[in-house]
C-alpha cells in the first residue's frame, strides 16, 4: 500500500501553526495582567493559566512538527486527477490515481469521485500509463478494496474487504484494468460516493439505472489499491501518458494532469518556524515572571 497520505492531511501543519499563535497571545496577555495586578489570588489563577496554556502551545508545536515530517517523509508518490468538467455520454466523471514508484514496482491508489453516478458509464474501469526504463509487460502483483453490490432500489450492500479484486489485471506499460485483461462480462468497476457523498450507507445510489443496478456487482467502494510489478523500473523513472478509463468499454478514456503539492521542504520549513516561537514564548514567561 502507498504510504502516501490525504491532500487534506497537508494543512494540519499550518492550522496547528495558527492556534499557536492565537493562544501564545493569549498567554502574553495573561502574563501581563500578572504584572498589573497586586491582588495574590488573582496572581496564583493568572500564573496557574500561564502554565497551562503554555504546555498547550508546547504541545501544539510538537504536533505541528510531527505532522509537517510525515507528510514530508511520506510524499513520494505522483498525484493525477481529471480535470474540472470531465464528462462522457454517460454524464461527468471525476477521478484521481496516486502512483508511487519503486525498483521494478509501482503502487497505485486509484479513486472514483463522482457522486451517485447514473450509469456504469461513469464508473472508473482502468488506468493508462507510461513509466521510463520499463523493459517488459507489466503485471499485477496485488490488488485491494471494499466491494459491494447495488440492490434494485438504489440501496447497496456494506463495504467488505476484499484481496484480490479478482476481475483487475495489468499488462503492456501500463494498461491497469478491470475490463479485457481477465476477460467475460466487467465487475470490480470502482464506484464514486453515495447520495450522502460517502461509502458508509447514509445514502443511496439513487440516480443510478437499473442496467447499472443489476449487470456488473460486485463494485468496489471508492477507492482501490494495487501493486503492479514492472521490469526495469526504478524510483527515479518518470511517469508520462496517465489515462482514466470509464465504463465496460471503455466508454470514456480521460487524460489525467499532475497536481501540484508542496515540496517536503517546504513543509518542514513552515513547521520550524514554530520553534523559535516557542523559545520566544518561554523567554517571554520567565522575564515577566511575579515571584
Amino acid at each position: 500500500m502507498t504510504d502516501d497520505v490525504p491532500p487534506t492531511d497537508r494543512s494540519v501543519a499550518q492550522e496547528e501553526y495558527n492556534s499557536s499563535v492565537v493562544k501564545g497571545r493569549m498567554v502574553e496577555s495573561g502574563i501581563a495582567n500578572i504584572s498589573k495586578t497586586s491582588d495574590e489570588k488573582t496572581k496564583i489563577s493568572l500564573r496557574k493559566l500561564e502554565e497551562r496554556m503554555t504546555n498547550r502551545i508546547l504541545g501544539k508545536m510538537a504536533g505541528a512538527l510531527t505532522a509537517s515530517v510525515v507528510v514530508a517523509t511520506s510524499a513520494h508518490g505522483a498525484l493525477y486527477m481529471t480535470p474540472t468538467g470531465a464528462a462522457g455520454s454517460d454524464g461527468s466523471v471525476s477521478a484521481s490515481a496516486i502512483i508511487t514508484l519503486g525498483n521494478g514496482t509501482a503502487t497505485v491508489v486509484l479513486s472514483d469521485l463522482q457522486g451517485n453516478e447514473v450509469s456504469a458509464g461513469q464508473t472508473l474501469s482502468g488506468l493508462l500509463f507510461d513509466v521510463s526504463g520499463a523493459t517488459g509487460s507489466a503485471s499485477l502483483v496485488s490488488s485491494a478494496g471494499r466491494t459491494t453490490s447495488l440492490q434494485s432500489d438504489g440501496s447497496y450492500t456494506p463495504g467488505v474487504y476484499t484481496s484480490p479484486l479478482a476481475h483487475w489485471g495489468a499488462d503492456n506499460g501500463v494498461n491497469l484494468s478491470t475490463i479485457g485483461i481477465v476477460g467475460a462480462k466487467p465487475y470490480d468497476l470502482i464506484l464514486g460516493p453515495d447520495s450522502a457523498g460517502g461509502f458508509n450507507n447514509a445514502g443511496t445510489y439513487s440516480a443510478s439505472n437499473q442496467g447499472m443496478r443489476k449487470n456488473f456487482n460486485p463494485y468496489v467502494l471508492g477507492t482501490a489499491t494495487f501493486t503492479v510489478d514492472i521490469p526495469g523500473i526504478t524510483a527515479a523513472s518518470t511517469i508520462s501518458g496517465v489515462d482514466f478509463e470509464f465504463g465496460t468499454g471503455p466508454d470514456f478514456v480521460v487524460a489525467g494532469h499532475t497536481v501540484v503539492v508542496p515540496e517536503p521542504t517546504t513543509m518542514i520549513a513552515g513547521a520550524l518556524l514554530l520553534l523559535p516561537f516557542g523559545a520566544s514564548t518561554l523567554r517571554f514567561v520567565r522575564k515577566n515572571r511575579v515571584a
